[in-house]
């Protein structure tokens, strides 16, 4: 997490491929993402994270730190280490 450039990386330091679909971010702000290869990551500005439900905001325009970082797959939501601020 640098919330100096306002972006989150997640990396898969596995051998396997995590099959994510989602991130999650403070359990209420998401964005769509493609399966995270073996030894790679994603990176994820905090303008592309938009909150779940009738609100229209990004995760840019609260002031709120990043907290909770979840991954969706198909089985459900799972929890990253972290964050570690930059």
């Amino acid at each position: 997490v640098n919330p100096e450039t306002k972006m989150i990386d997640v990396y898969n330091l596995s051998t396997q491929t995590i099959p994510a679909t989602a991130m999650w971010v403070n359990g209420a702000f998401v964005k769509q993402i493609a399966p995270i290869a073996p030894k790679g990551h994603v990176t994820t500005k905090y303008v592309e994270l938009l909150e779940a439900g009738p609100g229209a905001r990004s995760f840019s325009q609260v002031e709120t730190p990043v907290q909770k970082v979840e991954l969706q797959t198909n089985d459900g939501n799972f929890s990253v280490q972290g964050p570690v601020n930059r």
